[in-house]
């Protein structure tokens, strides 16, 4: 009889923030009739719900691109979404359900800048970069011709279309100047030289008031009469606006006149298009810092709010007030999360779970007060310089401590609380830190009468860090030579040796060479006492005269891979090492007597990434670079689960949470697309 498979569930998903760049508007795109906010993260499409029902989904991810995607646009019933690429390429999909995608098209050869749909529609204009052309007008369903974008010589970043007969597009960007074409079939009508640097956003008003908006690096604000083409007016440049515009969007309301624009000068303005045409208020983002540059708004249908995107990938959501004529901004909730790929992952006690990432910081969840899209329950954590997180390890206790190492190969900690405030909060990193001997390949929290960080480099230096760790410079405790090349290290498992002493379990991934002949194998060390040099002695060498030298034997204790140990990871009660390596394949030792218990365990097509331990350590997780993720039963080897496709570009860390009375199974995972999810075991 066949043993039943294990199942998971996806709990918990922080989604990717927007990709932006400096200097660059970036595309936000709200559903036209609920509080639904789309954009380009790497090469997916991420749609979050800001309210959704009890049945829908809070964060939904499409990644059918093969190049960065640049734009995404809502058709005007909200059914369909268009989104464009690096490569040129436009997809159609559909905005629910399974997102079916429904058409593909390579309108251009260069990047697609942005997207408008007809206010039937039926067509879709899309602009960017190229050799041949710059814009395309076609019919999404079929991707004929509709008429053509001219009168343009250089890249083009934005493109409007009025939404009621007769349909008019005008479109902008590096050239300064607003082309007007008139159809369909589109064909240009005349030019308007109105800005004196980039055409950053052109923005139609709602359906009922034939006005549009053309925002740009000059700083100005036009108002341009969408029917005919004419400039109306130029808005008055109120004192403390400075610097670039790059992003408009209406209020959604029907006749509306009030629209919001985003700056370099770090401020989101609201303005009257009526009769006054005059600015309303600003309201400055964060702290003014380069990171809070606001580089993309929209204005959300159901909720009345505004939200812009900053720099650094932040979701700010304005709350306008009062609802008759929006005279204010008011602040509500922060969306954290990252741009770019996580690189390590680990739970700091049972409620919060760390993720460090590459764009230099490290991002905590609050685990059991995380209000999907509301920013309650996350943490960030500010890397200096914003160095890339490398490793991260954790002490549970009265204050949670999280331990980080940054590319600059520095040690730093930094204490959370035991509960999140209600807003989203930022902490930062201490300036100095322990510098440690190379690039380390990971970092363990040996606690056994004191907390003690482990920790083994490329350099071939095994080395011990005192806690609590300084916050100005300081240097590791000891530090000692291994004979063999390390390639990974994980362990850290608290038990009992002979004579009940209390030790740790450490085991680390090696390389070695001989002549042109390359050996692979893990060396297993027990820690006796991590605080001395002498307390880190290979397994079975317990004692050895040679305890005490600087150089600590890499014992080939053991041996079977044939490519390099990628990741390595201990039961609780220090029997099993299950290891990893860069061709595909899982071995499970026993340490009782060294030897291989299950080397069946391949399902993947590439590299392995980590490895976890269920904290009854009969479950292991593992993850690789081929999206997918498996769970295996040690007591069972051929039960096991498969959640597919559970990150785009590869799972980068997987950690079980530990062990707490009453709760479900958790496995957190962390990958390559920004991503941070929770899957529940049922």
């Amino acid at each position: 009889m066949a043993s039943k498979a294990l199942e998971f569930t996806l709990g918990l998903h922080l989604a990717p923030l927007p990709t932006t760049a400096r200097g660059t508007p970036c595309c936000l795109a709200s559903h036209p009739k609920r509080d639904v906010v789309a954009y380009c993260s790497g090469t997916n499409v991420v749609i979050r719900n800001l309210q959704p029902a009890e049945n829908e989904s809070p964060v939904e991810v499409l990644g059918l691109h093969a190049k960065q995607t640049t734009a995404v646009a809502y058709s005007p019933s909200g059914q369909w979404i268009a989104s464009g690429d690096a490569s040129g390429h436009l997809k159609v999909w559909g905005a629910h359900g399974d997102h079916v995608e429904k058409a593909d098209y390579p309108v251009l050869t260069g990047a697609i800048c942005d997207i408008a749909w007809s206010g039937d529609g039926q067509r879709i204009a899309v602009v960017g970069d190229g050799r041949e052309k710059l814009g395309a007008v076609i019919i999404w369903d079929t991707g004929s011709k509709a008429g053509e974008i001219s009168g343009h010589s250089k890249r083009l970043r934005t493109v409007a279309f009025r939404p009621n007969r007769p349909f008019r597009i005008l479109t902008g960007g590096d050239e300064f100047n607003i082309c007007y074409h008139e159809g369909p079939p589109f064909k240009f009508g005349h030019s308007l030289s109105l800005h004196t640097n980039f055409v950053n956003a052109i923005r139609h008003a709602p359906e009922g008031y034939d006005r549009l908006v053309s925002v740009g690096s000059d700083g100005k604000v036009h108002l341009i009469d969408s029917k005919t083409g004419q400039h109306i007016r130029e808005f008055e440049r109120p004192a403390d606006l400075s610097g670039s515009v790059y992003g408009v969007a209406w209020r959604p309301k029907k006749d509306s006149h009030i629209f919001a624009t985003v700056g370099g000068d770090k401020a989101i303005r609201l303005w009257d298009a009526g009769e006054s045409g005059q600015h309303i208020c600003a309201t400055h983002v964060g702290e003014q810092r380069l990171q809070d540059m606001p580089l993309g708004v929209c204005w959300l249908a159901e909720s009345d709010r505004v939200c812009v995107v900053t720099l650094d990938g932040r979701l700010l959501l304005y709350q306008a007030t009062p609802k008759d004529t929006p005279t204010s901004l008011a602040l509500t909730s922060t969306l954290m999360g990252s741009q770019r790929s996580y690189t390590s992952l680990e739970w700091v006690g049972a409620d919060w779970l760390a993720a460090g990432s590459t764009d230099g910081c490290v991002i905590a969840v609050h685990t059991a007060s995380y209000k999907a899209n509301q920013g309650v329950g996350t943490l960030r954590v500010r890397v200096p310089n914003d160095k890339t997180v490398t490793h991260l390890t954790a002490v549970d206790g009265p204050t949670p401590t999280l331990f980080v190492v940054a590319l600059d190969d520095c040690v730093r900690s930094v204490q959370l609380p035991k509960a999140p405030t209600e807003e989203a909060s930022t902490l930062v990193l201490p300036i100095s830190g322990v510098k440690l001997p190379g690039r380390p390949l990971g970092v363990l929290a040996l606690t056994q009468t004191e907390t003690t960080l482990l920790t083994v480099t490329t350099q071939s230096v095994m080395a011990a860090i005192a806690t609590p760790v300084p916050a100005d410079a300081g240097a590791c405790t000891w530090e000692r030579k291994v004979e063999a090349m390390p390639t990974c290290v994980g362990g850290g498992v608290a038990g009992k040796g002979k004579g009940d002493q209390e030790r740790a379990i450490v085991a680390v991934g090696f390389r070695k060479q001989k002549g042109h002949v390359e050996s692979f194998f893990v060396g297993v060390y027990v820690v006796l006492d991590a605080s001395r040099p002498d307390g880190v002695q290979p397994l079975g060498a317990a004692g050895d005269s040679n305890g005490s030298s600087d150089v600590l034997p890499a014992v080939e204790t053991l041996t079977g891979h044939q490519s390099e140990v990628t990741a390595v990871a201990l039961t609780g009660d220090g029997r099993y090492v299950a290891s990893g390596d860069s061709a595909k394949y899982v071995l499970l030792w026993d340490l009782d007597n060294l030897q291989v218990v299950h080397r069946q365990w391949v399902s993947y097509s590439s590299r392995i990434t980590s490895l976890s331990w269920s904290p009854n350590d009969t479950l292991l997780a593992v993850a690789s670079i081929d999206r997918d993720l498996y769970v295996w039963d040690r007591e069972t080897p051929s039960r096991r689960a498969h959640i597919a496709n559970a990150h785009k570009g590869g799972v980068t860390a997987a950690r079980f949470m530990p062990a707490v009375e009453d709760a479900a199974v958790c496995l957190a995972t962390a990958g390559a697309d920004g991503a941070l999810k929770c899957y529940y075991m049922k």
